[in-house]
């Protein structure tokens, strides 16, 4: 057997070097690294953005329920006042024996205590 035939015929039935496919002129060779990395930054900062508008958004809503329970705080002495000013016995009306207007002090007291939805 002659060997020298045998490489001849190997290297004949591979393309040559100049004709081959190398990887480093391959699209990935060139491009496939930064489009990878281009593609994770982008991911990583979307998601980035993402959680900042969450947050914000967030912050608003606390910032705003915070006003509105201002304002319903206020609200609500607004009408305990009226409420508080409202219901006090009508002692000018009641005759001036003190024991009749105790008791109907105490009656009228009771009435509000029964009446109100918190008892």
């Amino acid at each position: 057997m002659n060997t020298s035939a045998t490489d001849e015929s190997a290297s004949n039935s591979r393309p040559s070097s100049a004709k081959a496919i190398r990887h480093s002129n391959s699209f990935m060779f060139r491009f496939g690294k930064p489009l990878t990395a281009f593609v994770l930054y982008s991911a990583v900062s979307l998601i980035g953005l993402h959680y900042l508008a969450a947050h914000l958004d967030y912050e608003q809503e606390r910032i705003r329920a915070h006003r509105r329970f201002a304002e319903l705080n206020k609200e609500l002495e607004y009408w305990e006042a009226i409420d508080a000013a409202s219901i006090s016995p009508p002692t000018s009306t009641l005759p001036s024996n003190n024991s009749i207007q105790k008791t109907a002090s105490s009656i009228w007291s009771w009435f509000i205590q029964s009446s109100s939805p918190t008892a």
